[in-house]
């Protein structure tokens, strides 16, 4: 798959989520179905 990836043939989405005060939201929405591709949970140290 990383070479489809990397030759355009797959394209996949991240969304962003600052902080880990935000995760319990993040994964209700994840439930919820408003999540789009991976999401990802952005600790800051």
């Amino acid at each position: 798959m990383t070479n489809w990836v990397g030759q355009d043939e797959i394209k996949y989405q991240e969304e962003m989520i600052n902080g880990l005060e935000q995760a319990p939201a993040a994964f209700a929405g994840v439930l919820r179905g408003e999540a789009f591709g991976k999401r990802v949970i952005k600790l800051s140290v």
